[in-house]
């Protein structure tokens, strides 16, 4: 997150929602112009996609 905060331009983010496996990773983020920053439940891909509001894939 931090790399991306340090390319990413502040209009990029505006109207996104940024999907981050933890708060930490959230926080470079913050001050961005997100519509919403959402946190994984987990540090997983599963929880990722869930916090998109996309089921995971059955296996």
């Amino acid at each position: 997150a931090r790399a991306l905060a340090a390319d990413l331009p502040r209009t990029a983010s505006s109207g996104r929602i940024a999907i981050c496996i933890s708060e930490a990773a959230a926080t470079p983020l913050h001050s961005f112009d997100f519509a919403e920053i959402r946190i994984a439940a987990a540090p997983d891909e599963p929880a990722m996609l869930s916090a998109l509001g996309k089921p995971a894939a059955p296996v």
